[in-house]
Order: C-alpha cells, then sequence, then structure tokens
C-alpha cells in the first residue's frame, strides 16, 4: 500500500530538478511505501527528460504533461492521481533531508495525526544534499504550525483541499488555512527537514509592474476569502486568527502601493474600497511590535503595523515623493 504521495509541480526547473529527486531517493523505506507524481506544467526546458532519466530507474515515480495553467492547477492534478494516505507538495526547485522519511512516517502512524507540520529552513541558490544532512535527532511536538506554505504539511488526503487557481500569491495561505486550521489532531516535526532555495530569478521575487499588480489584486482576493470565514459557526473559535490574516492581506497592500509609488489618489481609492468592504482599518496587530533581536527587524514591523492607520498611510506617500 502506498503511504505517502508527493506531488511535484513542475516548470522550468532543469537545473534543480535532479537534487530534489535525490533527496527524495536518499531515504530509508521501500519505495513501494510512497509514490512521487510529478506534474509537468507545459515546462519549455528539459525538465520532463530529467524525469524520463529518473523513470528508468525506478518504478515509483510518473510523468504527467499537460498544458501550461500555474502551479496552483498543476498541483490540484497532481491531487488527482495521488493514491497515497498522506499527501505533500514538494517544490522541485526545494528539497528535504535524506532518511528522513522512515521517522516522519513512523511519528505520522504513532500518533494517528491527519495533519503532520515539518520545519523548514532557507538554504542558498546553490546549496545541494550534504553529508550532514543523513543523521539528524528528530523530535515531535503535539502542536499545531502555521508555516505559510503548503509543502511543510503532510496531510491526510482524506481532507486536503484544493488549491485555489485563481491566486497566483497568497494561495498556499489560503490552503494552509482550508486545510489545518480547523483540524486538532496534528504533530510537528523539528529540526528542519524541508530545505527552501531561494532563487534571485524567482517569478515570485520580480518586481515589474505586472506582478505587482498582480501581488496586490491577489492580496484584495485574498482578504476577502478570509472575510468570507469570518461568520461561519464552525470557525468562531479562529475569529482572531482570521481577522490577522485579514490584516496581513491588506496591510501587504498597502505595503505594496506605497513601495511601488502608486499615486494619492490610486492609493486612496483602494482605501475607500478596503472601507466599503469593511476591511479597513483592520485590527492591530500587536505582534508585530514585540522585541525583535535586530533593530531593522523591529523597525520594520513598526512601519507595517502602522499601515492600518489612514494618516500615517498619508504621511508615507507624501514622505516618498
Amino acid at each position: 500500500m502506498i503511504f505517502l504521495s508527493f506531488i511535484l509541480p513542475i516548470y522550468n526547473v532543469e537545473k534543480y530538478l535532479s537534487t530534489c529527486l535525490d533527496s527524495l531517493y536518499v531515504q530509508n523505506i521501500c519505495e513501494d511505501e510512497y509514490e512521487i507524481i510529478c506534474v509537468n506544467d507545459g515546462s519549455p526546458d528539459n525538465s520532463a527528460n530529467v524525469v524520463g532519466q529518473y523513470q528508468k530507474q525506478h518504478t515509483n515515480i510518473q510523468l504527467i504533461n499537460i498544458e501550461n495553467g500555474g502551479v496552483s492547477r498543476a498541483r490540484n492534478i497532481g491531487l488527482k492521481y495521488a493514491k497515497g494516505k498522506y499527501i505533500w507538495f514538494v517544490d522541485p526547485d526545494d528539497y528535504i533531508k535524506p532518511n528522513s522519511l522512515k521517522y516522519i512516517i513512523k511519528s505520522i502512524q504513532n500518533n494517528s495525526v491527519d495533519i503532520c507540520n515539518v520545519s523548514f529552513e532557507s538554504v542558498s541558490e546553490d546549496s545541494n544534499i550534504s553529508e550532514d544532512d543523513k543523521i539528524i535527532d528528530f523530535k515531535v511536538k503535539k502542536v499545531p504550525q502555521q508555516l505559510g506554505s503548503c509543502c511543510c504539511h503532510i496531510v491526510k488526503k482524506d481532507i486536503v483541499a484544493t488549491i485555489n487557481e485563481n491566486l497566483h500569491y497568497g494561495e498556499d495561505y489560503l490552503w494552509e488555512f482550508e486545510t489545518c486550521a480547523l483540524s486538532k489532531n496534528q504533530i510537528t516535526i523539528f529540526p528542519a527537514v524541508y530545505y527552501y532555495r531561494q532563487r534571485s530569478n524567482s517569478a515570485m521575487h520580480s518586481k515589474s509592474k505586472e506582478n505587482v499588480a498582480c501581488h496586490i489584486e491577489d492580496m484584495h482576493k485574498l482578504a476577502l476569502c478570509y472575510k468570507n470565514y469570518i461568520n461561519k459557526k464552525e470557525y468562531e473559535q479562529l475569529k482572531d486568527n482570521i481577522e490577522d490574516r485579514i490584516g496581513l492581506s491588506v496591510q501587504a497592500i498597502i505595503d505594496l502601493m506605497l513601495r511601488n509609488k502608486y499615486g494619492k489618489a490610486e492609493i486612496n481609492t483602494m482605501i475607500n474600497t478596503l472601507k466599503t468592504e469593511n476591511i479597513y482599518p483592520y485590527k492591530p496587530l500587536w505582534f508585530l511590535v514585540k522585541p525583535h533581536r535586530s533593530i531593522k527587524h523591529f523597525l520594520m514591523n513598526c512601519y507595517l503595523f502602522c499601515l492600518r492607520s489612514e494618516r500615517f498611510v498619508n504621511l508615507m506617500e507624501q514622505l516618498r515623493r
């Protein structure tokens, strides 16, 4: 029986894909216990051929070719093909710790959990699997964890939510909320077993005018998606969490507009729209102004905290000129 399905949405990751796949095979369990589903999202590079080479050596990996439709659609299609009891979305430019799956699966089984959260560590663009990664002393805590990425949650297939395909930014946060928020049967594994590669040329880091506008639009959509849950009875105990998520989404909108030199009229129009939708001003995000080891980080958080004040936003717009 297949216990775990890895789902990899593939697009222009030829340079990193072998490292990711190698990490999934340098494991201490039999290959018939898990499967690797690679969804080729119309990638124009040689990624599909890389997967083909692994298919010659392994029977538990499959390649699904689709027309380009975005990472969320690719993940959702992979979900339809998955046969595992649990699902783990892995980005193919990232990788996981070698010889960690046996412990992870054992922890899931011993605790009969719906969700296993895995800690992550950011690594440089040229990082690779290290010999030091092969031995580790794992620890398990019976606590939920909000990590802002679907790649950091191993979820029972019966409860996993589909990913919103209308969002290019923030879809992970919404998926995390819709999948994990009501589940009380969770564990979190420490230290990091998921390595997130920070790529300088990533589309998510692009500051083009089109990407910024898309980011603002998606943060607006995300705030309204969260708002839909705030008066639902089953989410009553999560009201504070939902309000925080709305606040962070709206805060991102204002910050993006200020940083990217949107005009006063555009900013005021957006604020008036947010007021009409009753999501501005948002609840004070007090956790932002807690003491921090870095002065720079603390000052940045104070600036973000103040964005809930329309007067402060107008002052920042004037100082920016």
